[in-house]
């Protein structure tokens, strides 16, 4: 009697308890659910977002490629960098050092000659057209390392034909890059100065990789590195 009492009240309480847990249980599962649904909606959105940010940083990557160029396409214009007659129909390179000295076999800028050896410049070359040169190169220089966002090692300061270039390590920070009335040793030195930075943007744009690469001249050729970059920018 007391056995059959007891299983009686086993029961009462298993279905109690299944009528008040069951309803707790399917409820969480079905919370569950709604949480795994959540989760590969957020997960689908995000793929969604990431594939959408991709695409817009790929837009804005060739739209800054494509302004890039035309502002160095722009500068190329205001300061046209030519060859010699000679080699202007020679291929990128073909100049010899021997000859690269003479007046009539360098590179102009805006129609001025400027030679790759300063040794015995005045006896060939106009100081002061070679100091408008070396200003139009130094302008020429400054706004290319802005247009690409590669700050310069020794920072340049455009006066036209009295341009100087800054070595902010050392005492006498300042190099003219023109002669007249100047110690010949600090004009070589401004020139050394400037061509570093020419070949630090020949360095940051022109990788080792490249089909241009083996056609970078020494340090001295200005003009003929300076042509270059532009030519390997303007081809991308």
């Amino acid at each position: 009697m007391e056995s059959s009492s007891l299983h009686a009240r086993r029961d009462e309480i298993r279905v109690r308890r299944s009528s008040v847990v069951t309803p707790h249980v399917e409820r969480l599962r079905r919370m569950a659910e709604k949480l795994e649904q959540l989760k590969q909606a957020l997960y689908q959105a995000q793929m969604i977002t990431r594939r959408n940010l991709h695409r817009a940083l790929q837009f804005t990557s060739l739209h800054l490629a494509f302004r890039r160029r035309q502002l160095l396409h722009g500068l190329t214009e205001i300061y046209p960098i030519s060859p010699p007659r000679q080699a202007m129909k020679a291929p990128i390179g073909a100049m010899t050092t021997g000859s690269a000295s003479h007046p009539l076999m360098c590179y102009t800028i805006r129609g001025l000659r400027l030679p790759n050896n300063f040794n015995n410049i005045l006896t060939s070359f106009d100081e002061e057209q070679v100091a408008t040169a070396l200003g139009y190169v130094c302008q020429l220089v400054c706004m290319t390392s802005k247009y690409l966002e590669i700050p310069l090692r020794y920072r340049l300061l455009y006066r036209s034909s009295r341009s100087v270039v800054c070595d902010d390590v050392t005492a006498s920070s300042q190099f003219p890059l023109y002669f007249k009335n100047m110690e010949e040793r600090r004009f070589e030195i401004g020139v050394i100065l400037l061509n570093k930075d020419i070949e630090q943007l020949l360095q940051a744009c022109i990788p080792t990789t490249s089909p241009y690469a083996s056609y970078v001249r020494e340090l001295t050729y200005t003009l003929e590195n300076l042509d270059l970059l532009f030519r390997s920018q303007l081809a991308m």
